[in-house]
């Protein structure tokens, strides 16, 4: 997905143009600026939440179901395998292989059987791995977090992509306090820069294939928005900080 960080909101543009120019900016670069705060505001609004984030945790957990059998009550352990009580209250026996204690082994068991949508294809019962219910649910809490974690590293990327392209003056970064986010080694998103005769633009991209069901379009807008504001609040302590280092002494 692309966020086309245009400057066309009327009242902030006008703002965040004269804010560039008085620190000496081109237009190209001050978007650039712009850019990396957007990105920044896109990792902080990637959260699921109310509806959509309990919608999004239901969807993984009916996952799950196709290649997992949960248990809630006692188990009775042998030479041979464990025995369980399922959900429905009937008694069923699992070879050890298929069956774990460590919500680790479940959410590696999810990923191994992730079909070409992303969505498990269901296994016959005696081909499910068996859990308890509290192991499940401590596999589905992972895969729900690390979802959102991933899709905030795609605007991570992508803002510390176009960070690296400013070349005038101090450089505006994504920062160390936003980097706590990142919980991967490969890229999952870049930038891009266009240049039109009245007007230039910059676009972040994320390359994670659910990013629109962790982050809605308005908050998209919003983030596009409070980043601009955000680069006009950098400026001025830029430029305060350096008329201060001017002052006299």
């Amino acid at each position: 997905m692309k966020i086309d960080a245009e400057i066309d909101i009327a009242s902030l543009e006008r703002q965040f143009k004269k804010t560039a120019k008085r620190f000496g900016d081109t237009q190209v670069q001050a978007q650039k600026r712009w850019g990396v705060f957007t990105a920044r505001k896109l990792a902080e609004y990637t959260v699921p939440l109310g509806k959509k984030g309990a919608k999004q945790k239901e969807n993984i957990a009916r996952d799950a179901l196709k290649v997992v059998i949960p248990y809630t009550g006692r188990t009775k352990k042998s030479a041979k395998g464990v025995t369980y009580t399922s959900r429905g209250g009937h008694q069923s026996f699992v070879a050890h292989r298929k069956f774990t204690t460590d919500s680790s082994v479940v959410v590696a068991w999810l990923g191994e059987r992730k079909g070409n949508k992303g969505s498990p294809s269901r296994m016959p019962p005696h081909e499910r791995l068996v859990c308890s219910q509290t192991v499940l649910n401590k596999a589905v809490n992972y895969k729900y977090k690390t979802a959102s974690g991933i899709g905030k590293d795609g605007w991570l990327d992508a803002g510390d992509h176009i960070s690296k392209r400013q070349k005038m003056g101090k450089p505006a970064k994504i920062g160390v306090s936003f980097m706590k986010w990142s919980r991967k080694t490969r890229s999952f998103g870049t930038s891009k820069g266009r240049r039109r005769i009245l007007k230039t633009s910059s676009e972040l991209i994320s390359h994670v294939s659910y990013i629109n069901k962790i982050i809605s379009k308005s908050s998209m807008r919003n983030a596009v928005r409070h980043g601009g504001r955000d680069a006009i609040k950098w400026y001025k302590r830029v430029m305060q900080a350096e008329a201060k280092k001017k002052r006299p002494r």
